[in-house]
């Protein structure tokens, strides 16, 4: 953990389930540069498998800027050809499993023949 980097211990909670079941996220928020070469950072990314989680709170959304920068990002990531799943505080207290699945799904569906996305320096 002392190498793992997060902007929330929501983020870290998530690293540890999905590391508990096996899977290897990336060790920090991903950044990803947009195709409009904007750079955004990915919560709990898969970059072989363009595959990311979004930690969504409602502590960091209540206000309106975040909650909309937010959505603004997920589209761009959406159109540079990731695939995104959202979790929730609630959801990985109560459906631990279920987020789980819904990222293995995603993983399953990767395009193996594509190549990893690369981090934007």
């Amino acid at each position: 953990m002392s190498e793992e980097l997060a902007d929330s211990s929501f983020e870290y909670a998530m690293r540890d389930l999905y590391r508990g079941g096996g899977l290897r996220p990336y060790r920090s928020p991903f950044p990803f540069r947009c195709p409009d070469g904007v750079v955004i950072r990915l919560d709990v990314a898969f970059p072989w498998a363009w595959v990311a989680t979004e930690c969504d709170t409602r502590g960091f959304h209540s206000d309106v800027a975040p909650f909309n920068a937010d959505r603004v990002r997920w589209s761009q990531a959406i159109q540079g050809g990731w695939a995104l799943t959202w979790a929730t505080w609630d959801r990985l207290e109560r459906d631990p499993a279920g987020l789980l699945a819904d990222v293995r799904a995603l993983l399953a569906r990767a395009d193996r023949s594509r190549p990893p996305a690369m981090p934007a320096l």
